[in-house]
């Protein structure tokens, strides 16, 4: 069948087109209008069924199939849309509008298939159920292509039951965003979301999935999420809490490759990145059951531009913590991952709740290759203003694993401080079987671990080079393990400081040009402990290497080595290792070098800057805070913890972002998410969307 082009419009019956193939020259449009105050008990569907091939020769006319429903339909209001073959056009939409008080029973469902390919200047599928559209059972959103999808433009999927006005919209069952397809190549930005901020409501679970056997690319980047979050709302200008999802929210991403050749970066949560798979319910919103981040690649995942991964559960500028009631999980797994900045963090501070488990899983059997800042954070604190902090009602892990890792500063951080609280673990957890090299400072941290039931850091191999310092710091009790780790940094400092803290160190090598710490020097409760567990070589070039604890232990026919152009300190109670080395000879465990051994009391303090020698640093440029304003001094202190020697430590992320965007809260500025924000953004649709 051959026409120029076609416009048919139903009032709220079904319109039904089922031919062998089509060929079109010109626009095709497919309405089904229900107006306000009508009531249909079964229909308002648009079906349009071909055998084979459609093709639409005009590649500047628009095909679109479109419901609109401003009244009632009992049972109805779907399209369905089914393609034997390839597709081709030029721009493609298939929406259904059932906002501003539309109601539909049962359907409201988007089904867009073809048994072969899809390509066209731009696909546009979308179902808006804001501003109190109710959908009782359906609202399901799913583009099937059998072959490859292609388009000139963006691909843009989603479903928006967002407040919009006069309130939130609702589905009263499972919501579905889903595409799959051999592969897809989008010339412009694609984009796959679910939204239910301020005020909207999924009562079953929020699936948003893009399963891809082959590649995944887009050049203008790549947005897979899922928004729960409360915003702002002008005229007047009124907070309105997040919404709610009933049951578990999944973002899943997976394909052979996933590929962009966007360089976009900025704030993460507010300017769009190369690369973001999210979950974001903080400023009061609600997930029942579990906050999936899920992102596979089989081979290989490649973004210039910034890559960001979050669950945002936090109080956003003090408009509330979001509610989860199971897991909080960000799992991102390839052979090779490279990307601009990386952030990869879960923000649950100041009142937030996640129920059970809060995971970072970072798993590579290749490369990580980052051109940028690497963060990985679990952030879970209170303040100091009064303000509570996050729960986490089971484990808090972070879990890194590489072949390689490479970037400009590494950051591994739980800060449970200030009033948050683990109902069990806190650890973190870096794998790497070649080298790490760091052009910056690598620091792996847990803040706040006496507000776990236990805390832990453990390394596992990895040759590390860090032109920094590299920093492993326990605030309170745990254990901090160096298992076959090799490190050569500017400054390496490892502490623990609460009264049942161990450093326990197997093998390996650790070097610093200018100062080697190692702590733990509590006296209280059982006492801070250094264990070598095996052999170990210390090198200090520029100051004695200390070690520092209230019991030093070296195993049983364990050597630790102390450089030939190096000298140790050691400062303990308890010193369990060879009389010939100063200790009280109840192992046979033994230095090897110039080492002398004093009472713990009289060691330097952990940081001791006065040790640094700056000649020696091979650190790039140290950091700088630019401060113009009383202000922004007030909110840098106000976000600056003291540390083990009583001086005030601003904190890496506090460096590294603008005070004044963080405030006395500690507002976290990913957290500044572009819908709480409502900053527009020109050419992205899901700004207008979401």
């Amino acid at each position: 069948m051959s026409v120029g082009g076609f416009d048919a419009t139903t009032g709220g019956g079904n319109l039904v087109a089922q031919v062998g193939a089509l060929s079109l020259d010109g626009e095709a449009r497919l309405n089904a209008e229900v107006l306000p105050s009508a009531t249909i008990t079964n229909g308002a569907n648009i079906i349009l069924n071909v055998t084979n091939d459609l093709t639409n020769n005009s590649t500047t006319d628009l095909s679109r199939f479109r419901v609109t429903n401003e009244g009632h339909i009992g049972t109805g209001g779907n399209i369905l849309v089914s393609i034997g073959g390839d597709y081709t056009s030029g721009d493609v939409e298939a929406s259904i509008d059932n906002s501003n008080g539309g109601h539909i029973g049962t359907g409201a469902n988007i089904i867009l298939s073809t048994g072969g390919d899809l390509s066209a200047n731009s696909l546009f599928v979308f179902l808006n159920n804001r501003n109190d559209g109710m959908i009782d059972s359906g609202g399901n959103v799913n583009v099937a292509i059998g072959g490859n999808l292609t388009t000139a433009g963006d691909v843009t999927i989603g479903t928006s039951a967002r407040y919009d006005g006069s309130g939130g919209g609702t589905i009263g069952s499972d919501a579905l965003v889903g595409l799959t397809a051999n592969s897809v190549s989008a010339g412009g930005f694609f984009q796959s979301f679910i939204s239910t901020n301020a005020g909207g409501s999924i009562a079953g679970n929020a699936q948003n999935v893009v399963a891809v056997s082959g590649d995944l690319s887009a050049n203008g980047g790549i947005l897979i999420a899922t928004y729960d979050t409360g915003f702002l709302s002008v005229n007047p200008t009124t907070f309105i809490a997040g919404g709610t999802i009933g049951g578990n929210a999944s973002v899943l991403l997976t394909a052979q490759d996933i590929l962009t050749t966007s360089t976009a970066s900025g704030t993460p949560g507010l300017d769009i990145m190369a690369l973001e798979a999210s979950i974001y319910t903080n400023g009061s919103g609600s997930i029942g059951g579990n906050a999936d981040v899920v992102v596979q690649a089989q081979q290989n995942i490649s973004a210039p531009g910034s890559s960001f991964f979050t669950v945002a559960n936090g109080n956003f500028q003090g408009f509330g913590g979001g509610t989860i009631g199971g897991d909080a999980l960000i799992d991102v797994g390839a052979v090779n991952f490279s990307t601009g900045p990386l952030s990869d963090d879960i923000y649950n501070y100041l009142g937030g709740r996640i129920g059970n488990n809060a995971s970072i899983n970072l798993a590579l059997s290749g490369a990580l290759s980052v051109q940028g800042d690497t963060l990985f954070r679990i952030l879970n604190y209170g303040n100091s203003d009064g303000l509570e902090g996050g729960q986490i009602g089971e484990n808090a892990t972070i879990s890194v694993a590489a072949a390689s890792i490479q970037a400009a500063s590494l950051l591994a951080e739980i800060n449970n401080s200030q009033g948050g609280q683990i109902g069990g673990s806190a650890s973190i957890n870096v794998f790497a079987s070649g080298a790490v090299v760091v052009t910056n400072d690598a620091t792996f941290r847990i803040d706040g671990s006496d507000g776990a039931t236990s805390a832990a850091v453990n390394f596992n191999g990895g040759n590390y080079n860090v032109g920094g310092t590299f920093l492993g710091f326990i605030d309170g009790n745990g254990t901090f393990t160096l298992n076959n780790a090799t490190i050569a940094a500017d400054t390496v400092k490892v502490g623990l400081f609460g009264s049942n803290g161990t450093l326990r160190i197997g093998g390996g090598n650790i070097s610093a040009n200018t100062l080697l710490h190692l702590y733990a020097p509590s006296s209280s409760g059982s006492g801070g402990i250094i264990d070598f567990v095996s052999n170990v070589t210390l090198n200090s070039s520029a100051t004695a290497a200390v070690i520092a604890a209230n019991t030093v232990t070296i195993e049983n026919g364990v050597v630790v080595t102390i450089g030939a152009s190096t000298s140790a300190n050691v400062y303990t109670n308890v010193p369990n290792y060879s009389a010939r080395s100063g200790g009280n000879n109840k192992t046979s465990g033994t230095f090897v070098g110039a080492v002398t051994t004093q009472p713990l009391g009289g060691q330097p303090p952990f940081d001791s800057p006065s040790t640094r020698v700056a000649t020696r640093s091979t650190r790039t440029s140290a950091p700088v805070i630019h401060v113009t304003d009383s202000s922004q001094l007030s909110s840098l202190l106000d976000n600056a913890t003291p540390g083990p020697n009583g001086k005030v430590r601003v904190s890496p992320v506090t460096r590294n972002r603008n005070a004044p965007v963080q405030g006395s809260t500690r507002a976290m500025a990913a957290e500044l998410h572009r819908s709480v924000a409502a900053k527009a953004r020109s050419g992205v649709l899901a700004s207008r969307l979401q």
